[in-house]
């Protein structure tokens, strides 16, 4: 999920977009990736260090999200034009929401550096709401990492009967969280945006919402 702008590129720092948006909205850009990025850091200082199995999984997820980014880069800049305004759902999430179940949260921001960083020579948006929509991505992550191993997940080997049932609902809390950081951070600065905002302006359609659960739903399988 990702704000859907025209670029405005500029190198000078007082012609940047960024300056021509309501106040609102730039203070909540601020202070939010400020917020955001003490997070991030704070969970990477406390977060167990990566082991190979952790290594061997990023590789795996970041061959993965590169084939399918590559693979669809004019299909994607296409889908990208056509949505000019409101709500984006960005479909790499089918390889970052797995990532915030299998990996440690530095790997988690290392997966969403790479998948963001070869995004931008397709996504054709200001810098400012292209580095707050990576930032969202990495919080939604690693967030969602947090409350799925806060409730003690198991490992998949080990589970029998109805345990495989307990963990499903385990991973659906998971994305529950994913999407509700995603909804409630992207879809302020949004609304924020808007001299007049609305429900499906800020949260997208019906069929955004739809596609984003099929693709989070992706990811988990």
């Amino acid at each position: 999920m990702v704000p859907a702008q025209r670029s405005g590129h500029s190198r000078r720092p007082r012609e940047w977009l960024l300056w021509q948006r309501p106040k609102r909205f730039i203070a909540f850009l601020l202070v939010g990736e400020a917020i955001a990025i003490t997070v991030l850091i704070t969970a990477t200082a406390y977060s167990p260090r990566p082991d190979l199995t952790d290594v061997v999984r990023f590789l795996i997820l970041a061959a993965g999200a590169t084939i399918h980014i590559q693979l669809t880069r004019r299909q994607e800049a296409r889908r990208r034009n056509r949505g000019l305004r409101g709500v984006l759902i960005d479909l790499t999430a089918v390889w970052i929401f797995p990532a915030a179940l299998v990996l440690p949260i530095p790997l988690i921001i290392a997966l969403v550096a790479l998948v963001r960083a070869q995004r931008w020579f397709s996504a054709r948006r200001p810098a400012h709401n292209f580095l707050f929509s990576s930032i969202s991505h990495a919080l939604a992550a690693s967030t969602a990492h947090l409350a799925y191993t806060a409730l003690g997940p198991r490992d998949w080997g080990l589970l029998d009967g109805w345990q495989f049932v307990v963990e499903f609902g385990l991973i659906v809390v998971a994305a529950l969280v994913y999407e509700a950081v995603q909804i409630v951070y992207v879809g302020s600065i949004i609304a924020l945006n808007s001299a007049r905002p609305t429900m499906q302006s800020s949260l997208g359609t019906k069929a955004d919402n739809v596609l984003e659960a099929v693709t989070i739903g992706l990811g988990a399988v």
